[in-house]
């Protein structure tokens, strides 16, 4: 055996140890993982430690983000409507949301959807068109389902609470 390794393996100091409570004897157990660091790691001692930063001020551009992500979350809030819908895929267990603010138009909204669940069809999911296997419905204010595509895009957004991937066969509005 190597010296270095017999040297490495019987170096105690790296081992947790155990101490005993009737005779202060130590018991070395060599299970731990744990590297041990020196009590000045932890130490409060250092300059300007108790002056917190806000993660903003390291990044101003993602606090502006972060303010207009606001601003539009009170607009939503005000128009009393969600901007995340959850989505299910017949014959798929989990369902995903999607956020309908980061979309124009159902095209966006349709490329997300393939992202998402095109996966599961070997032909993929190519929604909105006419020889694609499935059809996309929505649950609207009223709990009806309806096709997607049926109103303009702002009504949509406005009104879906919920959305569907069907196979075209097997839908039911």
């Amino acid at each position: 055996m190597d010296s270095n390794a017999s040297s490495y393996l019987l170096n105690h100091a790296a081992l947790s140890s155990y101490l005993g409570k009737e005779d202060s004897s130590i018991i070395d157990l060599g299970l731990s993982l744990r590297v041990v660091q020196p009590d000045s790691c932890y130490s409060s001692a250092h300059e300007n430690y108790d002056v917190l930063m806000d993660w903003h001020q390291l990044h101003p551009q993602l606090k502006q983000s972060k303010e207009n992500c606001d601003d539009e979350s009170e607009g939503i809030q005000s128009k009393e409507r969600w901007s995340y819908v959850k989505v299910n895929m017949d014959g798929v267990l989990v369902g995903r949301k999607v956020c309908l603010l980061e979309h124009m138009d159902y095209f966006s909204l349709a490329l997300q959807l393939e992202e998402m669940f095109g996966k599961q069809s070997v032909s993929g999911l190519r929604l909105f068109q006419a020889e694609s296997p499935f059809s996309l419905f929505y649950k609207d204010r009223n709990e009806q389902w309806r096709k997607v595509g049926d109103v303009p895009w702002k009504e949509f957004v406005d009104g879906v609470k919920r959305l569907r991937i069907a196979y075209k066969d097997e839908t039911r509005t």
